[in-house]
């Protein structure tokens, strides 16, 4: 189906064909589509005259800033803009409004966001930290049509972790057409995790025990998320409400680091006993350190389940 834009345009055109043999004749439009966002005389003509059209195109009327936006020309600001040109031709009938829209192609905007993290990649490189992408715009983008590549503005690389506003460029071959301003968080997705009631030292912990909120921190200091792990146990008696980290939990133990224990040695059919203080908690098989109470030596062992420490080097 035809619509209205193109009935207009090809009834002017087949006018002009039809009725005109002269080459430095021309017509001006009463509606166009543009590709680029600066709209000049030689959008809105029609003529064969390529000395004619040289003459126009560095004539600006207007701009279209966004994809798929659109300008409406009076005929005064035409003959204003055709009074700076030397045309021969007198027998000029310009349309009393002429409307101009900017071409555009659909984007999504999560295809969008990828592009944008792309480009952040080559920024950036391999990274641990996470990206917020705040662009104010509706899930489907107007986009420019063409042949089109990305580039971000130079502010992208003054600093990696924090808030700011950046923009996206947008080129086709060596012009930029079309620029895309977005917000970009840098930091990191960090699980919080908060007591829902009272624990005491030597409780197990569960994920029933606690409230889980994803947060995203930028400062270095918070980066570290605290993550737990299977068989942990609380080190100390702490009260709901409390947000845990590394400290509140350790793994499920035989021996607790600093506890005395029983130190020994085999020799053979021969065993050798000592005091030792550990230094490292650490469940039956584990391997750990223990400090000799006597000689004051740093030695490695593996705990038994009787609670004692078999040394295996000294």
């Amino acid at each position: 189906m035809i619509n209205l834009y193109n009935k207009a345009k090809m009834i002017v055109l087949l006018s002009f064909l039809l009725f005109t043999y002269n080459l430095s004749a021309f017509i001006i439009l009463p509606e166009v589509r543009v590709k680029n966002e600066i709209v000049t005389l030689e959008d809105i003509v029609w003529t064969l005259d390529e000395n004619v059209l040289h003459k126009l195109e560095n004539i600006e009327v207007g701009r279209i800033r966004i994809p798929g936006g659109r300008i409406i020309l009076r005929k005064n600001t035409v003959l204003s803009k055709l009074s700076l040109v030397d045309i021969s031709n007198s027998k000029i009938e310009i349309p009393d409004r002429i409307i101009i829209e900017r071409a555009f192609s659909s984007l999504k905007k999560t295809d969008l966001e990828e592009i944008i993290r792309v480009e952040l990649s080559k920024v950036y490189g391999d990274t641990s930290y996470d990206y917020k992408i705040d662009i104010a715009i509706g899930e489907i983008v107007r986009m420019p049509i063409g042949n089109l590549s990305y580039y971000l503005d130079k502010s992208a690389q003054e600093r990696i972790l924090g808030r700011r506003d950046l923009t996206l460029l947008v080129y086709e071959e060596d012009k930029e057409v079309y620029r895309i301003p977005f917000n970009l968080d840098v930091g990191k997705y960090i699980k919080e995790y908060t007591l829902k009631r009272d624990v005491k030292d030597g409780d197990e912990f569960s994920t029933a025990l606690v409230d889980i909120k994803e947060e995203f921190v930028y400062e270095e200091s918070q980066l570290n998320s605290f993550e737990y792990k299977e068989g942990q146990i609380f080190t100390k008696t702490l009260l709901a409400g409390t947000k845990l980290n590394s400290s509140h939990l350790d793994k499920k133990s035989l021996i607790k680091k600093d506890e005395n224990v029983q130190i020994y040695l085999n020799f053979g059919n021969m065993q050798v006993r000592d005091k030792g203080i550990a230094l490292d908690s650490g469940d039956i098989g584990d391997e750990i350190r223990v400090k000799n109470i006597r000689t004051e030596k740093t030695i490695r062992g593996i705990i038994r389940k009787d609670k004692s420490v078999e040394i295996v080097s000294y």
